[in-house]
């Protein structure tokens, strides 16, 4: 696996997006060690967190992304072994995540890495509350002063389970 990791780090330097390996493993390790199955992220871009959560979900596992852009690019990281475990939605936030939530019910972890506004991502954030026990960001700290992910956790009293870089995740319930 650090292999692959090695290699998704030189693929994300070339496009200068993307999840840093640094946090991409703290995402891989937190989906491994708290069995978590089934995922709803925002963004997909080349997919590189796409990538991190894959790897660590099992074979029963899901997770579904959902993105805006039609790029030709988007998702194209994922492996075709993979593609049973995974759904691609186009559409936005706005128009199809709370959708997603009401098809999807057992989710256990959403996270949020598309627009890095602080509206979208309060959007985003609260849509998600009531239907996860994990919720998690790759853009904690950006577009401040007031950054969404702070307001969010305070808010709500989520208890931070991982705070890394960009990279937050916190535990909704209990």
């Amino acid at each position: 696996m650090l292999k692959i990791f090695d290699e998704l780090e030189s693929k994300r330097a070339g496009t200068r997006n993307g999840i840093p390996r640094v946090e991409g493993e703290a995402l891989y390790t937190f989906v491994k060690d708290h069995g978590i199955k089934r995922v709803i992220e925002t963004g997909i871009e080349w997919g590189f967190s796409s990538y991190y959560i894959l790897a660590a979900l099992p074979n029963d596992g899901l997770l579904i992304s959902l993105d805006s852009s039609r790029s030709p690019h988007i998702g194209s990281l994922i492996p075709a072994e993979w593609f049973n475990r995974w759904q691609s939605v186009c559409g936005t936030s706005k128009t199809k995540l709370q959708e997603l939530f009401l098809l999807n019910r057992e989710i256990d972890f959403f996270f949020h890495d598309s627009d890095h506004h602080f509206e979208p991502q309060m959007f985003e954030f609260e849509t998600a509350l009531p239907f996860v026990n994990y919720i998690g960001s790759h853009d904690v700290h950006l577009y401040g002063p007031q950054f969404a992910w702070d307001t969010f956790i305070k808010k709500h009293n989520i208890e931070v389970l991982v705070s890394l870089g960009q990279l937050g995740i916190g535990r909704v319930n209990g």
